[in-house]
């Protein structure tokens, strides 16, 4: 006749609680040998501790590690959400269409240079010459900074406007 284990024995082999045994032992586990225990549990009973860590990937989830990182990406989430909000951040396809804009709008103004101040600057002395240089140079800038301006004001806008949603 085989001996039956202890349900406290039992109970510190497998780390869990005493009060368990009587349930597993209601679900067929048996009591003859800790072999046969561990046995039945590891077919029976899915894993809800992290083992102690072997170095090696056991393949099993780790919920701790899985909530730790989850609620790291959302406080990451949420402080991007607020430096959007506060103006420090913006979305790279906004600065790349500013940036495009501001570069479409230099080409064009430098292009623009020989065809439009070649008339202008014909038979005229250096003074005159510099200043129509700086004067159009000038224009040039001024677009720039204003267009960048009108990108700035429609951002603010749309943070206003995110903010009246929320």
């Amino acid at each position: 006749m085989a001996t039956k284990l202890k349900n406290q024995d039992i109970a510190a082999a497998l780390g869990v609680h005493p009060s368990l045994i009587s349930r597993y032992v209601r679900q067929g586990m048996p009591t003859t040998s800790m072999d046969a225990v561990l046995d039945w549990k590891k077919a029976n009973i899915r894993p809800r501790i992290k083992p102690a860590d072997t170095g090696e990937q056991s393949g099993l989830f780790d919920y701790d590690d899985a909530r730790a990182r989850r609620e790291h990406f959302a406080a990451q989430r949420e402080e991007v959400k607020f430096r959007q909000e506060a103006g420090e951040l913006m979305e790279v396809v906004k600065v790349n269409n500013l940036l495009f804009e501001i570069g479409t709008l230099v080409r064009l103004g430098l292009e623009a240079f020989p065809g439009t101040l070649a008339p202008q600057l014909a038979g005229k002395d250096e003074n005159h010459i510099f200043a129509t240089l700086a004067k159009e140079v000038e224009n040039v800038l001024w677009a720039i900074s204003h267009t960048a301006e009108k990108m700035g004001e429609a951002s603010k806008r749309a943070r206003g406007e995110a903010d009246e949603l929320a």
